[in-house]
């Protein structure tokens, strides 16, 4: 994979749409970025599947739209993994399909049912600020929750803790990036 990073960091173009690709040759993720090795390292910063990344595949674009329009339809025919936006919602049982959107309702009413507030949620979904939760539970124009954040509060809402889960009386400093 190092040598594909270091070709596609060759720019011609301020607009790629990319490819991630597990090792098995299933597509994990299709994105837009002026700066595919930036867009590379805030994947396997923030991204859980980014380890499985095995190949990836970039095409250049002459404007953003472009690149825009292609990867929505990219989405909705090749159906990545882990994209959310342009996918099925959550709870849509066709089976092998991609998941969707969680509504920032709902988002909201899974953290108070844990009584954990943005801060806790942040630290035990391993962002860097509180902003980003509140950036989900806005009521104007709330920012898409990505579809592996979804399933992790559908599962913290059915009763699953990680072992560093914030405990009423532990101070939430405690929780470990």
């Amino acid at each position: 994979m190092k040598d594909t990073v270091q070709a596609i960091g060759q720019k011609t173009s301020d607009a790629f749409l990319y490819r991630h690709i597990d090792a098995g040759g299933s597509l994990l993720y299709v994105g837009v970025t002026s700066d595919t090795e930036r867009r590379l390292y805030q994947h396997k910063l923030y991204s859980p599947w980014a380890e499985d990344i095995a190949d990836i595949k970039v095409e250049c674009f002459p404007t953003r739209e472009d690149a825009l329009a292609a990867e929505r339809k990219a989405i909705e025919t090749e159906r990545p993994r882990f994209n959310s936006t342009y996918s099925f919602p959550l709870g849509d049982s066709r089976e092998g399909e991609a998941t969707g959107a969680m509504t920032a309702s709902v988002f909201k009413a899974i953290r108070h049912k844990l009584r954990l507030t943005q801060a806790q949620l942040s630290r035990v979904l391993r962002y860097e600020t509180a902003l980003t939760v509140s950036t989900y539970e806005r009521d104007k124009n709330p920012r898409q929750i990505p579809t592996h954040v979804a399933l992790l509060m559908e599962a913290y809402r059915d009763g699953y803790r990680p072992a560093d889960w914030p405990l009423p009386g532990r101070p939430t400093t405690s929780i470990q990036p």
